[in-house]
């Protein structure tokens, strides 16, 4: 079935058997076999079109070593393909189950045990009942901890034997508890229950918060406190609930009014007393709430960075206090947070941790919240067949809950989008709006691609009954609506569509560069308005439009304009002719792969070749993608179209070198000889100095820039950062970014040299360039130089100060990079590493 044994001793005489018969494929099911998953691996490498067999033991294999994300990826289209070949159904079973996913490894196990194979069967059948008996075991004790809880607030007594005992919960109904004791002498009755939840926080805040309460005049808080609970069922939608807001505000009862505003879900109107009443109660509970709050106030408001900032002191604060309950919650704040940021590794960090806390408290909510986190985070990471695994597991959970549903088949919508499936795009939006709820806006974004592949007579009707659902909007989601509204329109009214477009763009701007919804919708409707002109043809209009996205005009002469959106792609080139070629395509079956674009047509390499050089404006995702054009060309990724030149006085050149990194890192020391031109000032930043924070400070007046240390790949989002030494305990704080990069400022307007592994490599990011270049860019540098792919110790320096010597002597970046490539061409032809070094200007 796949698997692995335990180790023994290799049959040697078979294997070298095999080997002679070079039957690679059945020495490496012997390897499995025999427990050595590695060698097993190395011998299937060698198959140049693996079996379905060999493929189903490679999956095996990487499942031995804990590659299981890798191994889903390839059972998935495996069965797909072959959707009776039960030892792949086992092994993604296997997967399923180590990922903690046992719905979906039951389904998989059920389906192996209906093939009727003598011998295995019956076990897979007992494997998916053990894994469902499981969930409704855990289901179980997931409701009586709810039932225990809503016993506790109803009774103010904790029985002995209590499943809420020692759940994370408790604290969270010892609130209501309190607040619903209607005499001073059942309140004082729970003052045994604040002590045992006090020890070990170093505090008695909760023994405090009952004395004060049990000492309030009960001839007045009473009445209140009975009304209060009378409404407790369905606070947010009782009709006497805003005639009780008005009078428990004007109180004297603070923790009422808390109380009161979260249930009626009255924050947001009411935020500044919420905030003062937390503070004043001086606890950490409601501290973090309170910052909580504050933080999904702004992020409502499209300040998804004031957002970030507020959530990571509330997170400080969990740090220094923890509060298991209030922390995890803060967790998903924290991955939402993220995910709208579209920084997988964060909300992977947030989710996973959070996932893990709501498996150990049994909150089933909970957890699947973070397992939709963790899909969102793996869509972003560009791994649909787990973001799918996640998605399905949470809907096998979620049977009969229509809410969930709706929210789940918007998610797979997307996903199914992504991966340019219009079919089961259609069926997911369909089943969505199977539950009889109007679509989210996010569902909306979904249709208007859809639409336009897979279109129903009802979506017009649809698409609008899902912007009047949102009610008031902030002006970044205003602009997406319209967006969302413009881009379904085109194929039906390109007028009116295109109205719409451009009305969102105008919403966009004035609402400013820190929205990231407006971000989002200005780039998308751009998006939308070129492949509107591409589909009809009208390359000249689609070029203009590039220029005007980046508020200038753009050249006239030499330039290749590109740009992918779902199914379609576009290509634009002016040769030295000036004139314009255009070429559309609208129903692309796969996404344009990062290592091998192939999307300039031979016609326009032509028309380019007698260039000295292009200037390349790419859209993300496709702005940092390797080999764009032939070594022999000299061109540059052009992320803006103004120019800017260090300004007059003296030139200062910045070597970061030598980096002292952590111990934990083990991570070598690098080679550098640094080289500088008449009339620079050298600054040499070194050793344990060198820390994220002193590399910024030191390049905020740099006219020329040295990165000289280790670049790594984040596993999760693909993302490329920087390491440098450490500055504080806190893990990740010896870490450059381009989320920090591109908030600093680069008064020099340096020529920043990347000298790191991976240092140009592009995230797959679809609303904007993601990569340390364009970052730097966009922090003020002039031109950046970076490899896409890792580049050796050796002869790093001699490459870079090569190219930067020639810049020197008069010749523009594009065309010293070029000439300098094709001289270790000639001289060092192994040294093929310098083919993935890029420009960015």
């Amino acid at each position: 079935m796949g698997g692995t044994a335990h180790q023994e001793e290799l049959p040697l005489k078979a294997l070298s058997q095999l080997g002679d018969q070079a039957d690679r494929a059945a020495q490496a099911a012997m390897y499995l076999a025999w427990g050595r998953p590695k060698e097993a691996l190395g011998t299937l490498d060698a198959l140049d079109s693996p079996s379905p067999e060999a493929r189903n033991d490679r999956a095996a294999a990487l499942l031995a070593l804990g590659e299981t994300a890798e191994a889903l990826r390839l059972l998935d289209p495996l069965i797909a393909e072959h959707p009776t070949f039960l030892q792949a159904r086992w092994n993604r079973a296997l997967v399923l189950e180590t990922l903690q996913l046992p719905l979906l490894a039951a389904r998989d196990f059920q389906e192996v045990a209906q093939g009727g194979e003598q011998g295995w069967a019956q076990e897979a059948k007992q494997r998916a009942e053990q894994l469902r008996s499981d969930v409704s075991s855990a289901d179980g004790h997931s409701r009586a901890l709810l039932d225990a809880g809503n016993a506790l607030v109803a009774t103010g007594k904790l029985p002995e034997g209590s499943p809420l005992a020692k759940s994370s919960l408790l604290r969270l109904y010892f609130y209501e508890a309190v607040r619903s004791r209607p005499s001073s002498e059942e309140v004082s009755a729970l003052l045994p229950l604040a002590k045992s939840l006090d020890v070990g926080t170093g505090s008695d805040v909760l023994q405090q918060y009952v004395k004060r309460t049990a000492q309030r005049d009960f001839a007045h808080r009473g009445p209140l406190v009975r009304e209060y609970v009378s409404l407790l069922g369905n606070f947010p939608h009782d009709a006497r609930t805003p005639a009780f807001l008005t009078r428990i505000l004007d109180s004297d009862e603070p923790d009422l009014i808390l109380g009161s505003l979260l249930r009626a879900e009255a924050v947001p109107d009411h935020l500044e007393t919420f905030k003062k009443l937390a503070q004043a109660s001086q606890d950490p509970w409601f501290e973090i709430l309170a910052l909580q709050k504050q933080g999904e106030a702004l992020l409502r408001g499209g300040d998804v960075w004031g957002a970030q900032s507020v959530m990571e002191r509330a997170r400080e604060r969990c740090d220094g206090t923890p509060i298991p309950y209030r922390c995890m919650d803060l967790e998903l704040d924290l991955a939402h947070l993220y995910s709208q940021l579209l920084q997988p590794d964060d909300v992977q960090q947030h989710a996973l941790k959070g996932w893990k806390e709501a498996r150990e408290s049994n909150l089933r909510e909970r957890q699947l919240q973070f397992l939709e986190m963790l899909a969102k985070a793996a869509r972003l990471r560009d791994d649909a067949p787990l973001a799918r695994a996640y998605l399905h597991e949470s809907l096998e959970r979620s049977q009969g809950n229509k809410i969930r549903e709706h929210y789940i088949q918007q998610e797979l919508a997307h996903l199914e989008l992504h991966v340019l499936d219009f079919d089961r795009a259609r069926a997911a939006i369909d089943r969505a709006l199977a539950t009889g709820r109007p679509l989210t806006l996010h569902g909306a974004a979904a249709l208007s691609d859809i639409a336009r592949q897979r279109p129903d007579p009802k979506d017009a009707q649809t698409m609008s009954e899902a912007v009047a659902a949102e009610g008031p909007l902030s002006p970044g989601k205003h602009a997406l609506a319209l967006h969302y509204l413009g881009r379904f329109q085109l194929e039906k009214d390109r007028v009116r569509g295109q109205a719409q477009l451009r009305e969102a763009i105008v919403k966009a701007e004035a609402a400013g560069a820190q929205d990231e919804d407006a971000r989002h919708a200005r780039t998308y409707s751009f998006t939308a308005l070129i492949m509107d002109e591409a589909k009809a043809h009208n390359f000249q209009a689609a070029a203009r439009l590039f220029g005007e996205e980046l508020r200038g005009e753009i050249p006239a002469r030499c330039m290749l304009a590109l740009t992918v959106d779902s199914e379609r792609s576009l290509v634009v080139a002016r040769g030295m002719d000036g004139a314009t070629l255009g070429y559309y395509e609208g129903s692309r079956t796969q996404r344009v792969k990062k290592d091998a674009p192939n999307l300039v047509p031979p016609e326009a390499l032509t028309a380019l070749a007698p260039c000295e050089t292009i200037q390349v404006l790419a859209r993300p995702p496709l702005q940092g993608l390797p080999a764009m054009l032939p070594a022999a060309f000299a061109w540059s990724y052009r992320t803006q179209l103004s120019t800017r030149q260090p300004p007059p006085g003296k030139a200062i050149h910045l070597v970061v070198q030598g980096v002292e990194y952590a111990p934990q890192r083990k991570l070598a020391s690098l080679v550098w000889n640094p080289v500088f031109g008449p009339g620079e000032q050298p600054r040499l930043l070194e050793g344990a100095q060198a820390t994220p924070d002193r590399v910024l400070q030191e390049m905020a007046d740099a006219t020329e820039v040295d990165l000289v240390t280790h670049g790594l790949l984040s596993p999760v989002s693909d993302a490329s950062f920087l390491v440098f030494a450490r500055q504080g305990e806190q893990a990740g704080s010896d870490e450059l970014r381009t989320q920090r990069l591109r908030r600093a400022k680069l008064k020099g307007a340096p020529l920043v040299v990347i000298a790191a592994c991976h240092g140009g490599h592009a995230a797959p990011v679809l609303h904007e360039p993601m990569s340390l270049p364009s970052a730097i860019i966009e922090a003020g540098a002039r031109a950046v130089l970076a490899a896409t792919l890792r580049i050796p110790d050796q002869g790093a320096s001699e490459f870079f100060n090569a190219v930067r010597a020639r810049v020197r002597m008069g010749e523009s970046p594009a065309v010293a990079l070029r000439n300098e490539r094709l001289t270790w061409h000639q001289q060092k032809p192994t040294e093929t590493w310098v083919d993935s070094v890029l420009l960015f200007e």
